[in-house]
């Protein structure tokens, strides 16, 4: 999968710098409260995954309490190498989604 992360990216310089870091993930933050939410639907983010993914770095999607569909539309949008969820999600809803993917699915422990 991936060794290091760094998530709260939003600009094509934050992917130079976590090239240049060494690090080989980045997390987008899919959560519309939080100070480094991106607009999954915004041509900027489609640039961003796409730029990062040329650099060879993975591109994970973060994700709080999302219906699954809009979940499943941002990663195949965007292209997402896989997607964390920081919610209340439940088990058999990660599960079912896990399935339509195919993609890693990584779960925060509070």
């Amino acid at each position: 999968m991936f060794k290091i992360k760094i998530c709260g990216v939003r600009q094509a310089k934050d992917i130079e710098a976590v090239h240049a870091a060494g690090a080989d993930a980045i997390g987008l933050n899919f959560f519309p409260p939080s100070v480094r939410y991106v607009d999954p639907d915004a041509s900027s983010t489609l640039e961003l995954a796409k730029l990062a993914q040329a650099a060879g770095i993975r591109v994970i999607g973060l994700f709080v309490n999302a219906p699954a569909g809009d979940v499943a539309r941002v990663c195949d949008r965007l292209a997402l190498d896989a997607a964390q969820f920081h919610g209340d999600e439940k088990l058999e809803e990660l599960c079912e989604l896990k399935r339509q993917l195919q993609i890693p699915l990584i779960r925060a422990i509070k």
